[in-house]
Parts: structure tokens; sequence; C-alpha cells
């Protein structure tokens, strides 16, 4: 037979050509008329078989039946016609049961496989139960475009979307963008992920990263990491990767060394779907106020990383578990950084569900999600899930002793009383997400909780107060006799390092919903109870004393930080920004360059430094401070850079104090 047959005839033509070689009787038997214009059938699944073979014996007992009533003759038509209905429903009804018969033989499913409709069986029913996993993450809310679309509706945001696509060849050329007018430069759609909707101008997905399963986790979960291949990243360490030449990695620290934007610009015009560049060049347009451009190049690296998802991962799931270390690092990276994202653009439902994610990926939180998750929840209305994950994180009630979690209990109780009394259905019901669980317990009122809260941490509420004295909130009189009350006055974190973090971190992120003037005089109100209330008449007979005590242990003294990798600019909806032509010596992710949230904390510290021990600096001080942050320092008129002042030399060797004295006295006016 000619190889070129081999080639170019379909598999069940070829077979036909070889039986007509080797029998053609046989072969002229099996042969079927068919119109020349016809294709060659396709072969049929069993379940379509199956029910072409009902069909036939269908067809076969009507026209015995058919011919019964011919035989026996008379009737008139109005009687043949209703024979002939009553004799097709029975038919029919024959045909669906013999189908369905085969079907349950042959063990098929007439739509969906087996696998999934068992699947989705067990999703309803663990759903219907209330069995659903804490940190299941809803799929239908891990969008920003569905938010979008609830909230401002899907025209608008189709709408903008034409705008955004058009106006990204804006700076191209002439006849770029008569070509994209036209339609012409449209492409094949991208695949969308679970989490990002690709944009029409991206390039395809190139590669280079991979995730495969690791097992299981002593608890049962299925473990998961990145794999990075040798085009992308040839270093020592990997061992699938030694004897590798030059990767992009390698590339990547190349143009790190460099110290130039630019580079790493033109990397990714190259290497479009590099993580660490992306994130690098993140940075930077956050930093110099392009969100826009910033947004883009997050998404891009989180897209990149779900192409690269195991089909059996699944984050809807709750099971997976994924180690933070070095090849897995990017993935908890991103995905904080787009929910901090879509929280400062008041996308917090699907914030809410990127933070379920975090944590569920993750038990040990990493990045400080359970400092963030009780905001969202707030911000979204899903007041139950927050009472869900209060009694049930962890399998303990411990995350009710962290700080954010006691005041946001109160804070939602209270959100719940006013929807209730103004005559709204309170959002966070759980509805069909599954989340309802704690709903139908009764719960104390939110003066009790916040009046708990209140006594277990005072020191919270004096930083509140003070941070939103500064924004001209709470500068009443009132406040101010307040917080003279013993309790407040005398109120501190016990000298324990991981609290006083916690504290700064919840003021930083959550002083904004305690800003409003009603919830400013309910936690008035609830603070003067706790301040000057019998123990008998305070929340579960305690004294404030009997508090500081349970605060005691669980917040021992200690200079210890366990959350010390937690910066408190992450946490913080204010971004801070460096002009354009400030940004020289960038490193971003991993590189030894300019860090904003570093410098800013280095400027805080050197503020507190200079309220404590003045504005002077030693030679070795000056040796080890930020570059940046010395020269910022030495535009202070009244600082002295490099040497301690010397006021003996000014007097010619006297005593110093003897001579500064004598300067006053000159200087004191006569009389």
């Amino acid at each position: 037979m000619d190889w070129r047959l081999h080639t170019f005839l379909p598999a069940a033509s070829l077979r036909r050509l070889v039986a007509v070689q080797d029998d053609p009787d046989a072969a002229k038997e099996e042969e079927q008329p068919s119109s020349p214009e016809a294709a060659p059938p396709l072969p049929r699944p069993a379940a379509a078989a199956a029910g072409s073979t009902a069909k036939k014996r269908a067809a076969k007992k009507k026209k015995q039946a058919a011919k019964k009533r011919g035989g026996r003759g008379g009737g008139d038509a109005d009687s043949d016609g209703s024979e002939a209905a009553g004799g097709d429903a029975t038919a029919a009804k024959r045909d669906e049961e013999d189908l369905d018969a085969i079907l349950r033989e042959l063990n098929l499913q007439p739509s969906t496989s087996a696998a999934a409709s068992s699947q989705q069986a067990a999703a309803g029913a663990a759903a219907a139960g209330g069995s659903r996993p804490l940190l299941a993450v809803n799929m239908r809310h891990l969008k920003a475009e569905e938010e979008l679309k609830r909230m401002f509706g899907s025209r608008v945001v189709e709408e903008d979307d034409e705008e955004g696509g058009a106006g990204a060849y804006a700076n191209a050329s002439r006849r770029v963008r008569r070509l994209a007018a036209r339609g012409l430069l449209k492409r094949a759609a991208l695949k969308p992920g679970a989490i990002i909707m690709p944009h029409d101008t991206w390039p395809r997905f190139d590669g280079g990263i991979c995730m495969e399963a690791q097992g299981a986790t002593r608890d049962g979960k299925l473990q998961f990491g990145y794999v990075y291949s040798q085009a992308y990243q040839a270093r020592a360490s990997l061992p699938w990767c030694r004897g590798a030449g030059a990767a992009v990695q390698e590339l990547y620290e190349e143009v790190q060394a460099t110290f130039d934007p630019n580079n790493v610009a033109a990397l990714l015009q190259s290497h479009p779907y590099h993580l660490d560049a992306l994130l690098t060049m993140h940075d930077l347009y956050r930093s110099t106020g392009e969100q826009a451009y910033a947004e883009e190049m997050l998404e891009r690296a989180l897209y990149a990383l779900e192409m690269a998802w195991h089909p059996s991962f699944s984050p809807a799931a709750a099971s997976m578990h994924v180690p933070y270390e070095e090849p897995n690092a990017p993935l908890f990276t991103c995905l904080f950084r787009y929910m901090q994202g879509l929280s400062r653009r008041g996308l917090h439902r699907t914030a809410l569900e990127v933070c379920k994610l975090l944590l569920a990926l993750n038990g040990d939180d990493p990045l400080g999600a359970l400092c963030t998750i009780d905001y969202l929840a707030l911000r979204a209305g899903r007041y139950d899930f927050l009472y869900r994950l209060v009694e049930q994180y962890g399998g303990d009630s411990s995350a009710a002793l962290l700080p954010n979690f006691v005041f946001s209990q109160a804070l939602a109780r209270w959100f719940q009383e006013q929807e209730a009394s103004s005559g709204g259905k309170a959002r966070g019901g759980g509805g069909g997400s599954g989340e309802a669980g704690g709903g139908s317990e009764p719960r104390p009122p939110s003066r009790e909780l916040l009046v708990r809260a209140v006594l277990l941490y005072p020191e919270a509420v004096v930083r509140l107060q003070r941070v939103l004295q500064g924004k001209g909130v709470g500068r009443d009189l009132d406040w101010a006799a307040v917080l003279r009350q013993p309790l407040f006055a005398q109120a501190s974190d016990g000298g324990s390092a991981s609290l006083a973090h916690l504290l700064d971190i919840w003021v930083e992120r959550q002083h904004l919903l305690w800003k409003a003037q009603p919830i400013q005089d309910w936690l008035r109100s609830a603070c003067l109870h706790a301040a000057t209330a019998p123990p008998s008449e305070l929340p579960d007979g305690l004294a404030a004393a009997d508090w500081a005590c349970v605060r005691e242990q669980a917040w021992p003294a200690g200079t210890e930080n366990e959350y010390a990798h937690l910066r408190l600019h992450d946490f913080s909806d204010a971004v801070a920004r460096l002009p354009a032509e400030e940004i020289h010596g960038w490193g971003g992710v991993g590189g030894g360059g300019v860090d904003v949230a570093a410098l800013e904390a280095e400027m805080r510290a050197l503020a507190q430094q200079i309220q404590e021990r003045g504005p002077d600096l030693t030679d070795e001080e000056m040796r080890q401070q930020n570059p940046l942050a010395a020269l910022l320092r030495s535009l202070l008129p009244w600082a002295n850079l490099g040497q301690a002042p010397d006021y003996e030399a000014e007097d010619g060797g006297g005593d110093g104090g003897d001579g500064q004295q004598q300067q006053q006295q000159q200087q004191q006016p006569p009389g």
C-alpha cells in the first residue's frame, strides 16, 4: 500500500481499504449505499449506539402493530388516528424504558461523566448538610469581573472593556491602529483562568513552569509544588537543572545587577511571563503611581502560575497544601498582593475569596492573611462567616484571642443590629454560598461583645483613637475624659512585642471602619462602661484585673516578635510612592535595590530615634544607615552628621559647662 494513502486517509477509510484489498467480496457485502458528498461516519459512543438499537426495536414493534391494525380493518379515520397516536405514545414510552435499561446495564450517564456527577452531588449534599469546609472557595466570586458586573451592571463593564481594548493600541503606529479599528488584529482568545481573565493583548503562556503532586500531608491534604524547567531557571541547587546553560533566571539576575528598570522591561519583551521580572515591574509601577500597569504586571504573573496548576489542583476544595518555600513563594506573594489590590479597588467579596484561598493553601499563614480576613468579611458583609472563622479555625477557639477578631466580632454584631432595626435584611446570612453556620445561634449583643474587647485590649482603643485624632476624629472633650480613666491611662501591651505589632496592624488596617460618628459614639459608651462600671455589671462578672491576667497568659512579655515578618506597610491602603527620577538602583524581588516599604519603616524608626536621643549621629551610625535615609536626614537644618558637638573646642579647652553658661549670660539682655 502506498505510504501517501496512510498519510492522508482517515483511520476508518484506511481500514475499509485494507479490507477491500484482502477480501473484496466480504467488503462488498458490508458496503452500504451513501451519497457521494457524505462524509465518513464518526465513531459513536456506547450510549448513542445503545439508543440507536433501542429505536430500531421500537420501530419494528410499531410496524408489527400497524400490520395487525390493518388486518383487522374497519373503524373510521378518527379512531385510526387516535389509535395511531396512542401507539406512538406507547412506543415512545417503551423506547425510553429500553434506553434507560440499557444505560443502567452499561453503567453510563447520558449527559455528564459519572465522576463529575458524583462530585457535584457530593458537593451539593455537603453544602445542604452544612458540612462545607470553612475555607472552601466560592468559585463564582473568585473573578473580579463578576463582582464589577454585579456592582455596575454587565453593560457598563463590557463598554469599559471595549474602550480599554481600543486603547491598547494607542501608542502603536498609524497602520496598526487602523488595522485594530477594522478588527484585523484580533487573535484567538487566551484560556481563562480560575482567578484571572487574560487580556486580548497578552501573549500566549510560554510554559517553563508546572506544578507537580508531592503526596499527602499528615492531615490528609494533597501537597503540590511548582517545578521550573531548565530553560527557565538553571541553578546548582536544583538537581534537575545541573549542567544547564544560560536560563531566563540567569538573564534576569544579570539584568538586575545593572540597576536599570528599562533592562527588566526589555527582558519581559522576550520572556513575557518571567515571575521575578513581572513582580519587579509591579513594584516599580506601583511606587510611581502607575496603578493600571502595576495591576497588569501582577495579574500576568498570577495568570502564569494558574496556567501551571496541576489537573488535580482544585482551589474550591480547601483540601490542598502548598509549602511556603522558594519555588512556591511567588504564588503566595501574587495572591496576597492581588488581594490587597482588590480591597483598594472596593472589590471586597472577591478579595475575601482570595484570602480564603491563601489560608487554605497553607495553614501556617506565612503572609498574615488572618490579620486582614476579618476586615474583608466586614466590608463584604459576610458576618456569619466571620463568626464561624473565629469559632472553628484551627480546630479550636485560639483565633478568638487575636485582637482583630475580638473587635471585629463586636463590629459585625453591631452592623447586624443596625440592619435589623432599619428593616433591611442582614447581609452575611450565607444564602447559597454555604457560609451560614452560626447565624441561627443566639449571640450576645454588640455592646457586651465590645465591652469584653475593651477590657481585654484597652491599649487597642488608645492606639486607635490616637490615629483617628490625627485625622480629626474623636477630639471632643467626652473622648478626652474617657481616655483619662485609669483603664486607658495605664494601658499597655504588657511588654509583648508580638501583641504590640498585632495592635499596630489592626489599627492600620481597620481604623477607617471605626471612623464613622455612630460607631465612635457606640465605642465611647462601651469604653466608659468598661472603665467605670462595677465588676457585677461587667461581662462574666470579671473585673479589669481579671481580663489583664487573661491577656498576660495569652501574650506573655518578651522582646521576640513572632510577627516581625509582617510589614505594617502591607496592611495599609496608602501606597508609598517615590518620584520617577528618584527610582535609581531598583533591584526588585530578591535584589539589593530600593525597598519602599523597608525605607518607610526605617524613616519611622529614624523619627523615633530623633525624638529620643536627638538628631546627631556618629561615624559608625552613618556607615550603617541607608544612603537615601542619610540624605533625607542631612537636609534637616539642625542635624549634625558625622561628629558630636564639641563645646570644649568652642570655649578654648575650658570646661564645657562653664563655657556654655558664659555664652548664655552674654546672650541675656541687660537689666
